[in-house]
């Protein structure tokens, strides 16, 4: 991670860093993540990379995204009483789009 007056921190190894094409981050754990396209994508990384994947969608889409995630991390096996996951309705097709690419 790059903080302000070019100060580089290393990334926590339990985090992926995702980047979006609009430049911007989100990080998310591991377990979180463990999908079969992200498994890919940080095995096909350079070394230094390992922990970061870029996605071909946009923030607010990616971060739609990320909180599915964790969603359904919290809610596998659980009980039939599960919390609806709502997505406001402008963001469903490219927000599936980007599901249907990270096979969440």
């Amino acid at each position: 991670m790059v903080l302000g007056g070019g100060v580089n921190l290393p990334i926590r190894s339990d985090y992926i860093k995702i980047q979006t094409v609009d430049e911007h981050y989100f990080y998310i754990r591991k377990e979180y993540g463990n999908t079969q396209t992200f498994s890919l994508m940080m095995r096909d990384a350079p070394e230094d990379r390992v922990d970061k994947v870029t996605v071909p969608g946009n923030s607010l889409i990616t971060q739609s995204v990320c909180r599915f995630l964790a969603y359904k991390h919290r809610y596998v096996n659980t009980p039939p009483d599960i919390p609806i996951f709502t997505v406001p309705p402008e963001y469903l097709i490219d927000l599936m789009t980007l599901a249907d690419f990270m096979k969440c």
